[in-house]
């Protein structure tokens, strides 16, 4: 029996290979150019999140946040539990 690998991309992939920046915008998500994020949830900032203080860091394609992966992101955004 051989092993057929997936067409599914997995976690790796996702988290290495998509540009988060690409998935903010697919969230709807404001960007303030290409390195900061308004935070998806203004209701904890003082000022709503009127300066972005979200930094994406594209060299590893993590963000300044506890949701630093594109897939931790993309739950918290949602706001889905995978647990």
């Amino acid at each position: 029996m051989s092993f057929k690998p997936s067409r599914i991309p997995d976690m790796l992939y996702i988290n290495r290979q998509i540009p988060i920046a690409d998935v903010a915008h697919a969230l709807g998500l404001r960007l303030d150019g290409a390195r900061k994020i308004h935070c998806w949830h203004p209701e904890r900032h003082k000022n709503g999140d009127r300066t972005a203080s979200v930094g994406i860091r594209r060299v590893n394609n993590t963000l300044n946040r506890e949701a630093n992966q594109v897939f931790s992101f993309v739950q918290n955004c949602e706001q889905v539990n995978m647990s």
